[in-house]
């Protein structure tokens, strides 16, 4: 018999050394999914040898050879809020382990009464993480996980994050009910009073996107276990998209800015509340696009930003 869809959870935790599971406990490492583990993930063999080529005799396939490099793809929503409480090293926001496997560094500040920690993409030493997945009754172990963050948003609504990730099936699943998960207690702010600014304009935004563009490679190699030594992260391409009512160039002139690759700081906080609060801290983003578009029919654009330096802090 099927189990209910939302019978789900997710725990993560740093490996401390790739590949090799940690073991995430289900009262310390849990994060909370904003939607279903179930059908946000495929496993696929990297190498399903099927002997296509292999002359069969007839015209129908033969059997293949041994699957190898068995793998999770997946992209995952999450919730997005702060750890409630002091950041220290031990308390910290519920994604942070997953924003580490995106090749993004952790800082923690811990001056008296205004604790922040921040989260800058690096260009070595990228943490990975195991993921236990629960769904339908299942346990799903995946190791040596890397992956790219997405933070879309629109007015009004709750935070959230959504990541893009690789990693290896460390077995086939196995039947496991779900455990009693323990989960931060704040609820996530909302997309309102964002303070968000484009260098010294204040636009009114009814949407917008932070992309940190890290892409994720498989590296195969012959000496591995199952084929592929390693998820790794190659490079970050970070972006912001927004949709914004269109001003009078006087305000604000994208069209003159793209021309001139004339760089302004996008910067926005999500939250109002101490320890729940999420902030993107940018100090030179290049229009890339601008598209006209109708807004409830007023005029407005699309706008898309190349990022130079993106920082995503909690405080």
């Amino acid at each position: 018999m099927s189990t209910p869809i939302k019978l789900d959870g997710m725990l993560v935790k740093v490996e401390s050394s790739y590949g090799t599971d940690p073991t995430p406990s289900a009262s310390t490492d849990s994060v909370r999914l904003s939607d279903r583990f179930w059908s946000s993930i495929t496993v696929t063999p990297a190498f399903p040898n099927r002997r296509e080529n292999t002359a069969p005799g007839t015209l129908l396939p033969i059997a293949p050879g041994l699957p190898r490099g068995w793998m999770v793809t997946g992209e995952i929503g999450v919730e997005l809020r702060g750890a409630g409480a002091a950041y220290s090293a031990s308390v910290l926001p519920d994604v942070a382990v997953l924003l580490r496997s995106c090749g993004l560094t952790q800082a923690i500040d811990t001056t008296g009464g205004s604790e922040f920690v921040t989260y800058t993409p690096a260009s070595s030493s990228h943490s990975s993480c195991t993921i236990y997945g629960y769904a339908n009754g299942l346990l799903y172990i995946i190791t040596g996980v890397r992956a790219n963050v997405r933070w879309p948003w629109t007015a009004g609504g709750l935070g959230m994050l959504r990541f893009s990730f690789q990693g290896f099936l460390a077995a086939a699943p196995t039947t496991v009910s779900l455990p009693a998960i323990t989960y931060a207690a704040p609820v996530p702010p909302g997309a309102v009073a964002m303070s968000l600014t484009v260098g010294s304009w204040s636009p009114d935004v009814i949407g917008g996107e932070f992309d940190l563009g890290a892409v994720v490679q498989r590296n195969d190699s012959g000496n591995a276990t199952d084929g592929i030594a390693e998820f790794a992260i190659s490079e970050f391409h970070p972006k912001v998209k927004l949709s914004t009512k269109a001003v009078l160039v006087a305000t604000a002139n994208p069209h003159s800015d793209i021309r001139a690759a004339t760089s302004r700081a996008i910067n926005w906080t999500y939250g109002a509340t101490q320890y729940n609060k999420a902030l993107l801290v940018n100090t030179n983003a290049y229009y890339a696009s601008i598209r006209n578009t109708e807004q409830n029919r007023f005029t407005g654009w699309d706008l898309e930003s190349d990022l130079v330096d993106a920082v995503i802090k909690f405080t």
